[in-house]
């Protein structure tokens, strides 16, 4: 593998972009979008939701049809990383997600206003992972395994055991918070839209937003107000009424 410093690196991606129509658009076209938030960031604009979702479902449809050939084979190449992941784990992949399960839950108790399932949910993982990380040094020591040589750690099948358990543990512990904050998120959306009282974190700061009621097109305003204690009520007033 060629060792290039970082300037023949910087020559290489200039290269690169001016190679081809394309590639010198897309760069244009993402410098501009770059540019355009940092904006609306600084100028506090906030644009439409929709706006996000059409933007990068056209990124993702020009990517698929443009390459095609090209996407399943590194979907599938994914998959296949995934797996091996899974069920032979690196050593430094190990110990890196040991690692980031106790730093997840130091800081998910050390920040206020976090979820007791996220608080408790972050504990278990972390603990288990911590157990599972012993177990794993003890057979090493005891086994001799020498961990320079990758191949050795899949020989012993209690290692490989630990490792993969970890593993699945780790990625468990990650979906069940992807499901916990969509399920939220949902029942918030969904106590708004139809007026009911939805419990939800304290949080520091009042937000507001206005969202359209269905069946009888009356906007409604959710307005989530600080308090001091841990949970609090979003309550659902009507504003104004079209028509």
């Amino acid at each position: 593998m060629a060792n290039f410093s970082l300037i023949e690196k910087l020559k290489i991606v200039l290269n690169t972009i001016l190679s081809t129509p394309l590639f010198s658009v897309s760069t244009f076209i993402g410098i501009l979008l770059i540019g355009f938030m940092i904006y609306c960031i600084i100028t506090k604009k906030k644009l439409p939701k929709w706006l996000y979702i059409v933007g990068w479902l056209f990124v993702i449809i020009f990517i698929i049809f443009r390459y095609t050939k090209l996407v399943p084979t590194l979907l599938d190449n994914l998959v296949d990383t995934v797996f091996k992941c899974l069920y032979f784990p690196s050593l430094g992949l190990y110990v890196s997600i040991v690692i980031l399960a106790n730093i997840i839950f130091i800081l998910l108790n050390i920040q206020k206003n976090i979820r007791k399932s996220y608080r408790i949910i972050s504990l278990i993982t972390a603990v288990i992972l911590n157990v599972l990380f012993i177990f794993v040094a003890g057979v090493m020591t005891k086994n001799k395994i020498d961990i320079s040589t990758p191949i050795n750690l899949y020989t012993n099948s209690t290692l490989l055991v630990l490792l993969q358990i970890s593993m699945a543990i780790f990625i468990i512990f990650i979906l069940l918070v992807l499901f916990i904050r969509i399920y939220i998120k949902i029942k918030l959306l969904d106590s708004v839209q139809f007026g009911e009282d939805f419990e939800y974190p304290a949080m520091e700061q009042c937000v507001s937003k206005t969202v359209l009621k269905p069946n009888n097109n009356v906007f409604v305003r959710k307005v989530i107000k600080k308090i001091n204690k841990p949970k609090q009520d979003i309550k659902v007033h009507k504003i104004m009424k079209r028509g």
